[in-house]
Order: C-alpha cells, then structure tokens, then sequence
C-alpha cells in the first residue's frame, strides 16, 4: 500500500491523491501513466 501511495504522490497533476487512486482503479490508460509503462 506505501508503494503504491508513493507512486501516486510523485505524479503531479492538479487531481488529488485520493481522486488520482480512484480515477487509476477505473481507467487503465490512466494507470499506465501513473506506472510509466
């Protein structure tokens, strides 16, 4: 849980923290630009 925070907490976007998690858990693009993959 503290790594995926972590990961989260460094991308930088006018989204809060919790919006960031929630908006990763429902679009999959989203997650691959949190990830850089």
């Amino acid at each position: 849980r503290k790594f995926a925070l972590a990961i989260v907490s460094q991308y930088k976007d006018k989204l809060s923290l919790r919006k960031r998690l929630f908006k990763a858990a429902l679009n999959m693009d989203y997650l691959k630009k949190l990830l850089k993959i």
